[in-house]
């Protein structure tokens, strides 16, 4: 059984990927924050890479997949460095353990590197990036695919269930407010082509099992907006949809955001075509979310 050493493990979209994973590879996992437990763990500290080097050699690793980052843009607008040095120094150094260890190098990028003047961006498609997150994630792509060739880029917008009741996702915070009858504003204007996270996770694991190489966007089929997306939640919940308000991003309210393309939808082909799915249905991806979602809350 092939080793997969997963940073950013006890993340949101690392824990999805080890549940789905350990059924074909052994997993090993890599964080920053949490106390070790089990042998296969190490602290991903960007000060002591040698560690992580060390370890990688020792255990013979494969395949290393890359989820640890800042993904909060106002937070990388605000610090700069800190963005820079976590979403593309840390990337950069990795990419060079891998290269010299001649590990598989996959990455988790963004679906944010376009100006969003134009839906369903294709992997030829030109980057123009819009704040200091997405300038950070093409930096690191640049970089991938300048030292490497054994490498994936999977460029996306996911959506599930994290395991952490601190830190919810969008789908679980308009899940949340809608329950405790809360009135939220959603925007109309902005738009999207999100996956369900495991559905992600399962292509994921298709593309490396397949020996997949190069770049690939994987999202649902669906061009959709934000606020019509929390409405199909609330209506695959049973939730109040009228207390979904609309709301546009170009309101004088919110100025103060940081700059964000309006249209991040990007176009599924190549991977359908890759490993020969028909379709990515959104409602398919939401049924696979709620089904998660029911299956967490009632353990």
């Amino acid at each position: 059984m092939d080793k997969i050493f997963i940073t950013g493990a006890t993340g949101y979209l690392g824990q999805n990927l080890s549940s789905i994973f350990k059924r074909k590879f052994y997993i090993y996992r890599g964080f920053n924050k949490q106390k070790i437990i089990k042998s296969n763990e190490i602290k991903c500290n960007l000060r002591n890479l040698d560690k992580i080097k060390n370890f990688l050699k020792l255990n013979n690793i494969k395949f290393l997949i890359h989820c640890a980052g800042i993904t909060d843009i106002e937070l990388c607008e605000k610090n700069k460095k800190k963005c820079k040095a976590v979403n593309y120094f840390l990337t950069k150094k990795l990419v060079d353990i891998c290269r010299y260890l001649k590990i598989k190098f996959i990455y988790i990028s963004s679906d944010h590197l376009f100006d969003g003047k134009r839906p369903f961006k294709n992997e030829k498609e030109k980057t123009k990036p819009l704040n200091e997150y997405a300038k950070s994630k093409i930096l690191s792509e640049e970089y991938i695919k300048k030292k490497l060739k054994n490498y994936l880029i999977i460029r996306t917008n996911f959506f599930g269930t994290s395991k952490s009741d601190i830190k919810k996702n969008f789908a679980q915070r308009i899940i949340n407010d809608l329950k405790k009858n809360k009135r939220i504003y959603i925007f109309d204007d902005v738009y999207f082509s999100p996956i369900s996270i495991i559905k992600l996770s399962r292509i994921i694991c298709k593309l490396i099992w397949s020996k997949a190489k190069g770049t690939y966007n994987v999202s649902s089929d669906e061009r959709i907006s934000k606020h019509l997306y929390a409405l199909k939640i609330a209506n695959k919940f049973n939730l109040d949809q009228k207390l979904i308000i609309k709301s546009s991003i170009k309101d004088k309210s919110n100025s103060k955001l940081v700059l964000r393309p309006l249209d991040m939808s990007l176009n599924n082909k190549k991977v359908k075509d890759y490993l020969n799915i028909k379709s990515i249905k959104l409602n398919d991806c939401l049924d696979i979310f709620k089904h998660d979602y029911l299956k967490y809350k009632n353990k």
